[in-house]
C-alpha cells in the first residue's frame, strides 16, 4: 500500500541451494528497506548483494541466467562438434576433461553438462519455461547480438521440448541438429566381457589407454637406477585454495582386511554352484587373482561381468539379470556379517582418523571431506553409522545410488565426483582432490580434472600399479595428507 516500501529480491543457486539455505540474493531497492528485510533473507541466503535501484536485482538475475544459459549451449555444441564433425568422433566425457583443466571451463563443464546431459539424466529442477523467461527478459534488457542469439535458440528448443522440460533438455535441440547426442562411450564395465583379461582398459582423460609398457613402468618407479620414485612420499601437505577431498572407502578410511573382494568372489561362486546343481552347466569359480582387476569397481557390474563370462548373456539377458540379483543378495548378507556380525574387524584405516578429519574440516583449514564407494548405499550408510563417522565428513555417494539410475556411476567414470561437487556447491574441479587405493580411484580423478589424484598403500593396489594409473603421488594411508595449518611446513 502507500508508503510501503518494497525490494526486489531474485535468487540463484537452483533447487539445492533454495533447500540448504545458501542462495545468493540480488537486491534492488533502497538500502533502509533492505536493512528492515535482511534478518529475514538471512534464514535462505548466504549471500546478499545490493545492486541499486529498484529493478537492479531482477536486471543482474536475468543477465546472469542469460550467461549462463548461454555458456550451456556453447559448452553442448563443442562437445557436439567435437564428437559429430570431421570424424574425430571425440567422447564428450574426455573432451570434457582437457576443458576441464583448460581456459573454457565453467560450471556448465564442470558440472551441469556432465551431470545432467552427458548422463542423460536431465533432472537439474529448473523448467525450460522459467529460462526462457529469464532469457527473454536479459535479451530486452541488454539488446546486444550475442543475448538475442541465446534467446532465439531457447525459443526453438522450448517449442521442441515444452516449457515444462528440465532446461539442460534445451541440449536436445542441438543434438537433433546435429543428428547425435552427447552420451558418452566412457568405460562401461559391462563391455569387460569382451576382453581377453576380462576387463576393458579405462581411457586416459587425453583419450590415450591406460596400458603402458614395462620399461615405462620401470621407469615411473625408478629415476636412475635403484632410486625411489620421488612421487613416493611419507608425507603431504594440502596447497592452498583446496576446498573438497574425495576419499574412497574399504582400503581408503576404512580398515577392513579385504573382505569386500572375498564376498564378491563367493557372492559369484555361489551362484555358480546353484546353476551347477540346477544342470545348468559346470561353471569354472572365480579365482581369488581375477579379482584384481576389480578393485574400486561397481560392485553389481563386477558380479555381472564374471558372471556373464561364464553363464553367457542367456535368453537374452533375463536368466543373467536374474543370477546377478541372486549374486547382489549373497553379497550384501556376506558382508553385512563381515561389517556388523560379532566377528567383525572392520574399523577405521587409521586409530587417528576422526583426528585427522577433524583436522582438515574445522577453521583455518576448513576443507570439506566426501566419502564415495562401489558399494550399495546400504552397506555404505551402515559402515558410516557403525564406525561413527556420520558427523565427521560433509557428504557421501555410492555408486549404486538410485539417482545415477539402473547403470549406476561406478569408477572411473568421474560423475560421482561431479555430484558431490554440487551437493557442496564446489564449483571447479581444481578445486578438489581425489584420494583411493585402487587404480580405478586413481582413473576417476582424473576423468573429472581435479587437481590432484593420490594414491594411498593401505589397501588393493600396489605403487607402482597406481603410478601407472596416473596418482600424482603415492603415500603410505590417508592421513599423511595434512592441512598447512597443523603440518608446521610449507
Amino acid at each position: 500500500g502507500p508508503g510501503c516500501a518494497y525490494v526486489d529480491l531474485p535468487v540463484s543457486g537452483g533447487p539445492r541451494g533454495a533447500a540448504a539455505g545458501t542462495v545468493a540474493a540480488m537486491a534492488g531497492g533502497p538500502e533502509e528497506a533492505l536493512g528492515k528485510v535482511r534478518p529475514f533473507v538471512d534464514c535462505f541466503a548466504k549471500k546478499v548483494v545490493h545492486l541499486g535501484t529498484h529493478g537492479s536485482g531482477f536486471a543482474t538475475k536475468s543477465v546472469n541466467n542469460t550467461i549462463n544459459m548461454g555458456t550451456f549451449l556453447l559448452t553442448v555444441e563443442g562437445l557436439l562438434s567435437l564428437k559429430a564433425r570431421g570424424g574425430l568422433q571425440i567422447d564428450p566425457l574426455k573432451a570434457l576433461s582437457v576443458l576441464n583443466a583448460s581456459s573454457s571451463r565453467s560450471l556448465q563443464s564442470e558440472v551441469r553438462v556432465p551431470e545432467e546431459v552427458v548422463s542423460r539424466r536431465f533432472g537439474y529442477g529448473f523448467k525450460l519455461g522459467l529460462m526462457k523467461k529469464d532469457v527473454g527478459i536479459g535479451s530486452r534488457f541488454g539488446q546486444g547480438p550475442l543475448f538475442s542469439a541465446v534467446r532465439a535458440l531457447i525459443d526453438k528448443a522450448e517449442a521442441a521440448q515444452g516449457e515444462g522440460a528440465d532446461y539442460t533438455e534445451a541440449a536436445k535441440y542441438l543434438e537433433a541438429e546435429f543428428g547425435m547426442d552427447l552420451s558418452s562411450a566412457f568405460p562401461d564395465l559391462h563391455a569387460a566381457s569382451q576382453q581377453p583379461n576380462g576387463t576393458a582398459p579405462a581411457p586416459h582423460a587425453n583419450g590415450s589407454v591406460l596400458k603402458k609398457s614395462k620399461a615405462e613402468s620401470s621407469s615411473q618407479q625408478k629415476g636412475k637406477e635403484g632410486e625411489r620414485d620421488p612421487r613416493i612420499v611419507q608425507s603431504f601437505v594440502l596447497p592452498q585454495g583446496v576446498d573438497l577431498l574425495v576419499c574412497d572407502m574399504a582400503g581408503t578410511t576404512v580398515s577392513e582386511e579385504g573382505a569386500v573382494y572375498v564376498a564378491l568372489r563367493r557372492s559369484v561362486n555361489a551362484v555358480l554352484e546353484e546353476e551347477k546343481l540346477a544342470g545348468g552347466g559346470d561353471f569354472k569359480p572365480v579365482e581369488e587373482a581375477e579379482l584384481d582387476e576389480w578393485h574400486g569397481a561397481q560392485k553389481d557390474i563386477a558380479m555381472r561381468v564374471l558372471l556373464e563370462q561364464r553363464m553367457g548373456n542367456m535368453d537374452g539377458g533375463g536368466k543373467l539379470d536374474e543370477a546377478v540379483k541372486r549374486a547382489e543378495t549373497f553379497f550384501v548378507n556376506e558382508l553385512e556379517e563381515a561389517y556388523f556380525g560379532p566377528s567383525s574387524k572392520v574399523a577405521p584405516i587409521k586409530p587417528n582418523l576422526v583426528e585427522w578429519l577433524r583436522e582438515l574440516r574445522s577453521q583455518p583449514s576448513n576443507v570439506k571431506v566426501a566419502f564415495n564407494t562401489g558399494y550399495p548405499p546400504r552397506l555404505q550408510n551402515g559402515l558410516i553409522e557403525k564406525l561413527n563417522l556420520g558427523g565427521k565428513i560433509d557428504a557421501r555417494m555410492s555408486a549404486s545410488d538410485p539417482s545415477f539410475g539402473a547403470k549406476g556411476a561406478g569408477r572411473p567414470s568421474p560423475l560421482m565426483i561431479f555430484r558431490l561437487m554440487e551437493r557442496l556447491e564446489i564449483e571447479s574441479t581444481r578445486k578438489v582432490i581425489k584420494i583411493g587405493d585402487s587404480a580405478r580411484d586413481i582413473e576417476e580423478g582424473r576423468n573429472a580434472g581435479c587437481l590432484l589424484s593420490l594414491g594411498v598403500l593401505s589397501g588393493a593396489d600396489s605403487a607402482e600399479k597406481l603410478l601407472q594409473a596416473g596418482a600424482d603421488l603415492v603415500l603410505p594411508d590417508v592421513t599423511c595428507i595434512r592441512p598447512a595449518s597443523v603440518s608446521g611446513s610449507s
